[in-house]
């Protein structure tokens, strides 16, 4: 089988496995096709591609407002494709000889150079890369992704926001403190991707132990050179630097935060600019409210899930405006609830 875009329900699929010795060969035919419409066209395959015996499609990334027409050429020669976001999908003919049978070509487009440097980044490295980086960032607080470094909040709703620090993930690497030129160079072993990670004086165990995102760790970990990072770090005793740590901005844990605190690093690196704009979007998110009672307190009372639990929750956020400090809150809520919302109650 072949890219899974185009599999239908029966399990037929019209896209075969691509073998690694026509990769070129694809790419010489795609990339001509793919200029007609767009600035900037590469293929972009990662450390250790050529070492599997085939792969299930081919990535270009391009930059340009060229999606429109690539559709009709699709259309004007019979080739099927499809979209998801910023991706478009090509059933590609392999050759005249493989009548009815296609590669799958997935063309990322990007709107700037910014997201085009980005995306040629993320694509061009391997599993274990993207993978262990992105959770170091999440130990302290972060999202570092092709759309750009973010700071990640948990408002006192447990709403998670995030706000753009930069789009240039060279400078989240930088935030981090982890040495880019190193990162240029190839990783031989896991030890020694481990150790870079490690390098970082923001690195510390119990953070990046507990940041472990699931179903990302655990696809990864299906890759070899991932899973021994991941052993080996997960197994590397650091404290915590409290200095440039100061953990995640979680104002449902703790509502009154020194936020100042959680810039120094970004301000150092950043500027002052990008300091005060945070700062303001941060104010912002303090500004919700923790909500006086949960809505899976309002269904035990057995009032039906739906609309309704909504309705209730701003009426008892109107009713009890103000008196958010008194004792005994919860239980008060509950009562008010159970006396106005009788009928409610048990449908």
């Amino acid at each position: 089988m072949g890219g899974k875009f185009f599999k239908e329900e029966n399990g037929n699929n019209p896209c075969r496995r691509i073998p690694t010795n026509r990769i070129g060969e694809v790419a010489t035919i795609m990339s001509p096709i793919l200029k007609r419409f767009f600035q900037k066209v590469s293929l972009v395959t990662n450390d250790g591609f050529e070492e599997k015996e085939d792969h299930g499609d081919i990535d270009f990334v391009v930059l340009g407002e060229g999606t429109d027409s690539l559709r009709e050429f699709c259309d004007e020669n019979n080739i099927q494709h499809g979209s998801n976001g910023p991706m478009e999908h090509l059933a590609f003919p392999c050759t005249e000889e493989e009548e009815n049978r296609c590669y799958q070509i997935d063309v990322i487009v990007c709107g700037n150079q910014q997201k085009y440097d980005n995306y040629v980044y993320f694509y061009s490295k391997p599993i274990y890369f993207n993978s262990v980086v992105g959770q170091f960032a999440r130990s302290l607080g972060y999202l570092f992704s092709s759309e750009g470094f973010f700071l990640l909040v948990t408002d006192a709703r447990k709403q998670r926001r995030r706000i753009l620090l930069t789009e240039n993930i060279d400078i989240g690497l930088e935030v981090m403190i982890l040495d880019k030129k190193r990162s240029e160079q190839p990783f031989k072993k896991p030890k020694d991707f481990a150790e870079w990670i490690c390098s970082s004086p923001r690195f510390f165990s119990h953070g990046f132990v507990n940041s472990h995102n699931v179903k990302s760790h655990r696809d990864a970990k299906r890759n070899d050179f991932c899973s021994m990072v991941y052993d080996i770090l997960d197994e590397t005793l650091i404290a915590e630097n409290k200095s440039i740590n100061p953990g995640h901005i979680d104002f449902s844990e703790n509502p009154k935060l020194d936020l100042n605190s959680f810039l120094n690093n970004e301000r150092l690196i950043l500027g002052d600019d990008v300091g005060d704009r945070v700062l303001r979007q941060l104010e912002e998110f303090e500004k919700v409210k923790k909500p006086l009672i949960r809505g899976n307190k309002i269904m035990d009372l057995g009032i039906p899930q739906g609309h309704i639990i909504g309705e209730i929750l701003q009426d008892v956020a109107k009713e009890f405006d103000g008196r958010e400090e008194e004792d005994g809150m919860e239980e008060k809520i509950i009562e008010y609830v159970k006396e106005k919302y009788q009928e409610e109650i048990g449908q």
